[in-house]
């Protein structure tokens, strides 16, 4: 699996750090250092916090779950329990709807499942 840093400059590409910081809403500076991984000033590891890799996620199209693992923020098994989760409130909200409704959900399933 690729380092938070090697994701980010790949994202990044040929766009200067100044565009990709303004395009996510974060400083040039918060940029590098996220890609280097490390504080320069510092020398000690860089902790991104999940909005802030919302943000990036949102900038370029990429998805959330990967750059939360990049950045060790959540491991596999946890992400899997957070899609059941959600899998299970999806399904809730499908049982609780009217029938007429329901059967719609139901059909279009099927036809994605068939497909």
């Amino acid at each position: 699996m690729s380092s938070l840093g090697e994701i980010l400059k790949n994202l990044r590409g040929k766009e200067s750090l100044r565009d990709a910081a303004d395009r996510i809403g974060i400083s040039h500076t918060y940029l590098r250092i996220l890609e280097k991984g490390v504080d320069l000033r510092s020398g000690n590891p860089v902790k991104v916090t999940a909005d802030t890799l919302k943000l990036i996620s949102d900038a370029y199209n990429y998805p959330y779950n990967q750059l939360l693992r990049a950045a060790d923020i959540i491991d596999d098994e946890t992400r899997d329990e957070l899609i059941e989760e959600s899998k299970m409130k999806i399904a809730e909200e499908i049982i609780n709807l009217p029938e007429d409704k329901r059967k719609i959900i139901e059909d279009l399933l099927r036809t994605f499942k068939n497909n």
